[in-house]
């Protein structure tokens, strides 16, 4: 089954196996894969407990798990997707329907990477048809640390994993899977976004406005500033402004 599959799915993806579910969580740790197709029946780790370890692990809960099976029992079916798996096909299967389910759970990663990098203050509210409850957390957790800091400097990507008690590597995984962004891309980029806001609300000056987003140099800031929103500060509180 395992070659066959590997076989089929080649054509669109880049596959790779493992012989039994402890080997696969291993390679899922170190390659953060986009997508987990296991069988339940495996062994040394079976597929549930192999779902059950890659979401209840910070650094990989948010790689989505499919999960096939011969076992028709509702039961065991439950069982799967209580462990947090993200679809449950009963073998025989359409390997049509098996490519659809693989991409449409693909293309509704696409769509929450959109929402996690663009979690609004006040976060920590989780909405209700959100079912990775772990990862929206996480990424509430990373957005409140970095305002904290927004107006200092010197906070880096380094004192972003401490405070996530997170390997820097780790962290990077994580955080570039759930947004696209690599950490430091995203600090600056919560820099740019709050300095709008103030640019919107405020009516300092742009040296003040930079060194409270936490840019100490303000050439520096216009020049970033211009990159994000393809035009100067000025320009852009002139058009918010009317």
């Amino acid at each position: 089954m395992r070659t066959y599959l590997e076989g089929l799915l080649k054509e669109e993806y880049l596959v790779q196996t493992c012989s039994n579910g402890r080997d696969a969580l291993l390679v899922a740790r170190e390659y953060n894969p986009d997508l987990i197709l296991s069988d339940v029946m495996m062994p040394e780790m079976g597929g549930d407990e192999l779902c059950a370890s890659v979401k209840s692990d910070i650094e990989t809960s948010h790689i989505p798990v499919m999960l096939l099976t011969a076992l028709g029992d509702e039961k065991d079916m439950l069982e799967g997707l209580e462990n947090g798996a993200d679809a449950y096909i009963t073998k025989p299967f359409s390997i049509n329907v098996l490519r659809a389910n693989i991409r449409n759970i693909l293309a509704n990663r696409a769509l929450l990477k959109r929402a996690y990098a663009g979690l609004e203050d006040g976060v920590g509210q989780v909405p209700p048809d959100c079912h990775n409850t772990r990862d929206w957390k996480f990424m509430a957790s990373v957005r409140e640390c970095v305002m904290k800091n927004i107006d200092n400097p010197g906070f880096c990507v380094d004192m972003l994993c401490g405070m996530q008690n997170m390997s820097r590597t780790g962290f990077f995984n994580k955080l570039k899977a759930l947004t696209g962004h690599a950490p430091a891309d995203y600090i600056r980029s919560m820099r740019l976004q709050y300095a709008a806001q103030l640019l919107r609300e405020k009516d300092c000056s742009i040296t003040e406005i930079s060194d409270d987003s936490g840019f100490s140099d303000v050439r520096y800031f216009r020049e970033v500033f211009r990159k994000y929103y393809g035009m100067s500060p000025s320009e852009y509180r002139n058009s918010m402004r009317g």
